[in-house]
C-alpha cells in the first residue's frame, strides 16, 4: 500500500495557484472577443444591404451604382445611403458640379431596391421606368459640395398592377434636399 501511495503524484500547488489567474485571463479574452463581435454585429445591423447587394438588385452597376447601402427597409419604404456625390468622377457631373436634381436618379435607384426586396420570393424584380415626377421640391444648386452621407428615403404610396407611386427625400445632415412624389410604371413582360 505504501508503495501505492508514492505512485501517485503529489498535487502541484503551482499550477492550482496559477489556474485561477489562467481561468481570469481565459475569461477576459472571451469578453474581449465578445465585445469585438458586439462591434462587427452593430455595425452590419447598420447596413442591412452593402452596395455590392444593391447592385446585384438594380440595373446599374459600377460607378453608375450610386447606393452604398441600405439602412432600413419594409413592405411600404427605404432609407438609403450614399457618398458618391462628392466623387470627382461621378457619371452625372456636369462640368465640375453635380446638379441637385440629379437626386432623383439616387432616389430612382432606392425605388428600384425597394422593388427587388419586396418583389415576391422566387420572382425576378420587374423592370421599373420613371414615368412622372410631381411636386418636386429643391432647396440647393447641387450636391456634390455636401459634407458627409446622403441619406435617401422612399416610400411607396399606392400601387397596383403595373405603376406605383413613392414619395421621395434625400437629405443630409438633417436637412432636406430634395422631396417630390415619382410615378413608376413596370415593366409588364417582367411579370
Amino acid at each position: 500500500m505504501l508503495k501505492l501511495a508514492a505512485q501517485v503524484p503529489a498535487p502541484n500547488l503551482t499550477a492550482q495557484a496559477q489556474e485561477p489567474n489562467l481561468t481570469a485571463q481565459a475569461h477576459e479574452l472571451n469578453l474581449t472577443a465578445q465585445a469585438q463581435e458586439l462591434k462587427l454585429t452593430a455595425k452590419t445591423q447598420e447596413l442591412k444591404l452593402l452596395r455590392a447587394d444593391i447592385a446585384a438588385l438594380i440595373p446599374h452597376s459600377g460607378a453608375m451604382c450610386l447606393l452604398d447601402g441600405v439602412r432600413e427597409w419594409d413592405g411600404e419604404r427605404i432609407i438609403c445611403i450614399s457618398a458618391s456625390h462628392g466623387a470627382a468622377d461621378h457619371p452625372l457631373r456636369v462640368g465640375a458640379t453635380l446638379p441637385t436634381l440629379c437626386g432623383i436618379e439616387y432616389a430612382a435607384q432606392a425605388m428600384a431596391v425597394h422593388g427587388g426586396l419586396t418583389a415576391l420570393e422566387g420572382r425576378r424584380p420587374r423592370a421599373g421606368y420613371l414615368a412622372a415626377l410631381r411636386d418636386v421640391r429643391v432647396s440647393r444648386a447641387r450636391l456634390d459640395d455636401i459634407e458627409g452621407q446622403l441619406q435617401i428615403e422612399a416610400a411607396r404610396l399606392m400601387g397596383e398592377g403595373t405603376t406605383v407611386i413613392y414619395q421621395f427625400k434625400l437629405t443630409a445632415q438633417g436637412q432636406d434636399i430634395l422631396t417630390g412624389r415619382a410615378t413608376v410604371v413596370l415593366d409588364v413582360g417582367g411579370a
